[in-house]
């Protein structure tokens, strides 16, 4: 595994071990931008997102658990997982792209 891609391996464990935000704050560069499809940048809303998830999902949160990816330069493809328990004990699984750019071994 190249280098970037294990430090995006290393990003979505941490996202997924101390939170999204969390994992931004520590991995992120300055200029780092979360974008989602339909919402846009989501950067400032990600306090926002971690309470939601608190109270959608039970005390895992969302676990990301890249499938495959594809590295080229600064780039990165990741097709990812997600394995995610609601409160009610029902399981919410979903397949999510993340494209990402890295500068300076930073998000």
């Amino acid at each position: 595994m190249n280098d970037n891609k294990a430090l995006v391996a290393a990003f979505l464990t941490a996202a997924a071990t101390k939170g999204m935000l969390d994992a931004v704050r520590e991995q992120g560069s300055d200029a780092v931008c979360w974008w989602i499809c339909g919402m846009g940048d989501v950067t400032l809303q990600l306090p926002h997102l971690r309470a939601a998830f608190q109270k959608i999902f039970d005390e895992r949160g969302m676990v990301i658990m890249p499938l495959r990816m594809i590295g080229e330069g600064d780039y990165v493809a990741v097709e990812s997982l997600t394995d995610c328990r609601l409160h009610n004990g029902d399981e919410y699984k979903n397949t999510i792209s993340h494209w990402i750019t890295l500068s300076d071994s930073k998000i």
